[in-house]
């Protein structure tokens, strides 16, 4: 269980993500459990904001990546992948999103394929 109120979590994603959506490396995560009424639409609105940023940044979904992901019931993968500079390795963002008991998202952006 996250120590973080709804406004610090949020606010978090909100500077993080742009970040990672600029190919630097690192993780960030969106965890709402028991923020109050409305809470877990909050929290994921935010998902989706990020990953519009992401998609609007030039990032495109993986379908492949995505297949190849460990398979778990109430958990959803997306996994996004941009070249950065010509010639160089794709960079890879993989989002875990977890919704059995409250919302765990989960950003993870890396410079290798994630499995």
């Amino acid at each position: 269980m996250s120590q973080k109120n709804a406004m610090e979590t949020l606010a978090e994603a909100a500077f993080y993500s742009p970040e990672l959506a600029r190919g630097l490396e690192g993780e960030f995560e969106i965890e709402e459990d028991g923020w109050g009424q409305g809470g877990f639409k909050a929290a994921l609105e935010e998902v989706h904001s990020v990953q519009r940023t992401l998609v609007e940044s030039g990032w495109r979904r993986s379908k492949k990546e995505e297949r190849l992901a460990p398979y778990s019931h109430n958990i959803e993968v997306a996994v996004y992948r941009k070249q950065l500079k010509p010639g160089k390795p794709s960079q890879w963002i993989v989002v875990t999103v977890a919704t059995r008991f409250g919302l765990v998202a989960k950003f993870k952006g890396m410079n290798r394929k994630p499995w």
